[in-house]
C-alpha cells in the first residue's frame, strides 16, 4: 500500500532502509489513539492553518501545495515527532522535514476516499505499523541504542570470522608433524 512512498523516501529523500520504519512511525504516531487517531490528526493539520494544503491532497494525489517546514511542523501538532524521529533513525532535523513534506501529503492523497480524508485508517494501513507501541512517543528512547550496538556488531562480524579461521588455520598448522626427508 505504501511502497510508492517509501521508495522515494528511500531514494529522493536519502533515507535507504530506513524509509519503511519511516513512514510505520509516521502512520502510527499521526493515527495515535491517545491523540484522536487519524481524524484528529486531519482536524490538527485544518486548526493549524493547513486547511486549504489538505483539501487539496485529499481532492487530487498529484495536487502540490507547497508547505513551509515550520508551518507544517506546527501545524502535526506533536512537538517531539520531529525530534523523536530524528534521533531513532539518525538523520538530521532538517531531513526529516523534508521527508515529512513529502510523506504526510502523499499519505493523506493515498488514504483519501471520495474527496474526504479518513477518520481512521485502514486495516491494511494498521497492518502495516504493526506493533503501534514501538513507535509511540518515549517508546523508541531504547531503540537507538538497540540499533547503535548491532550495528557495530554487524559491521565486525567479518573480521571477527576472519581472525577465529586466521587462529584456527596457525593452531592446525603448529599441531602437525613434518615429515623430514631421511638423509641417506
Amino acid at each position: 500500500m505504501f511502497d510508492a512512498i517509501i521508495n522515494a523516501l528511500g531514494q529522493e529523500w536519502g533515507l535507504g532502509d530506513k524509509a519503511r520504519p519511516f513512514v510505520q512511525m509516521l502512520l502510527a504516531r499521526l493515527s495515535d489513539p491517545q491523540h484522536g487517531g487519524f481524524a484528529g490528526f486531519v482536524q490538527r493539520l485544518r486548526t493549524g492553518g493547513m486547511g486549504n494544503a489538505l483539501d487539496a491532497w485529499v481532492a487530487s494525489p498529484h495536487t502540490a501545495v507547497p508547505v513551509s517546514a515550520p508551518d507544517l511542523e506546527r501545524a502535526i501538532g506533536d512537538p517531539d515527532l520531529v525530534p523523536d524521529m530524528a534521533s531513532r533513525f539518525g538523520i538530521d532535523r532538517s531531513k526529516v522535514l523534508a521527508a515529512l513534506g513529502y510523506a504526510i501529503p502523499a499519505i493523506v492523497s493515498l488514504l483519501a476516499r471520495d474527496g474526504m480524508a479518513p477518520a481512521s485508517l485502514p486495516a491494511e494501513a494498521e497492518a502495516f505499523i504493526g506493533n503501534r507501541g514501538a513507535w509511540v512517543a518515549g517508546a523508541g528512547a531504547a531503540a537507538p541504542q538497540v540499533a547503535a550496538v548491532r550495528e557495530p556488531a554487524r559491521s565486525r562480524l567479518p573480521w571477527i570470522a576472519a581472525g577465529v579461521i586466521a587462529l584456527l588455520t596457525i593452531g592446525y598448522c603448529t599441531t602437525q608433524k613434518r615429515s623430514e626427508p631421511v638423509e641417506t
